[in-house]
């Protein structure tokens, strides 16, 4: 879990659909929100960036904290395993702490 920033349209409901993920002084566009789903107090988005990649976050309503729960490489998911395996061949995680081959 790593805190971020996400700016956000509010329309009927406060904080309804992220737009913008902000990692460091990186603003991303969100271009698409896959998936929503809502669990007491929390309300998790699967979105996609302009970059293509997918970031899962989550928004803790009461407390208006936006984590960074996952995340996958446009690399990954067009099939160019370079973004998970470097050239020496050793193994790197992802920031998702899932790793190559495992879900």
């Amino acid at each position: 879990m790593k805190y971020v920033e996400v700016i956000s349209y509010a329309g009927y409901k406060a904080d309804e659909s992220p737009r913008f993920l902000k990692l460091g002084e990186t603003t991303l566009p969100i271009i698409e929100v896959e998936d929503r789903w809502y669990s007491p107090g929390e309300t998790f988005f699967r979105v996609r960036t302009e970059t293509g990649d997918r970031y899962l976050l989550r928004h803790v309503e009461p407390q208006d904290i936006w984590t960074l729960e996952g995340y996958r490489s446009r690399c990954v998911d067009a099939g160019d395993l370079s973004a998970t395996h470097p050239p020496n061949g050793s193994e790197q995680s992802g920031q998702d702490g899932t790793g190559p081959g495992r879900s």
